[in-house]
């Protein structure tokens, strides 16, 4: 069985099989021990991906480059060079053919006003 690798900046842990991940760091944002907020995560799945190399042409950020790692199909894969770059806009999944990457937002998302509110008078059977 494959093991997944997550790993941040200062740690490598042990996940499921078949996908890597590092965490973005802001240049912003910082904690309390003055170390980067993470503002997105790319999560590539090694057992799908071909190698096809979209998700680096097509990351606005260029956070992803073709590494020198091979899967067990024969595939180069795709590596995360520049993870502080990463916003976690999942263009990088939206273009892949295989789905074998996607990226994530880190953080709380805002809502704006109270959301019971928003209902029209149909929601209420009205």
């Amino acid at each position: 069985m494959e093991k997944i690798m997550k790993q941040s900046s200062s740690e490598v842990t042990e996940d499921s099989p078949g996908t890597d991940s590092l965490p973005a760091s802001s240049d912003k944002e910082n904690g309390p021990d003055d170390t980067p907020v993470p503002k997105g995560y790319v999560f590539i799945n090694s057992l799908r991906c071909k190698g096809c190399g979209f998700c680096v042409a097509f990351c606005p950020q260029d956070v992803l480059k073709m590494g020198d790692e091979i899967n067990e199909k024969g595939y180069i894969l795709p590596v995360i060079a520049n993870p502080a770059n990463c916003n976690g806009c999942n263009n990088c999944g939206l273009f892949c053919p295989d789905f074998a990457i996607f990226g994530i937002r880190s953080g709380k998302k805002k809502r704006g006003g109270n959301a019971s509110s928003s209902r029209s008078s149909c929601d209420n059977g009205e």
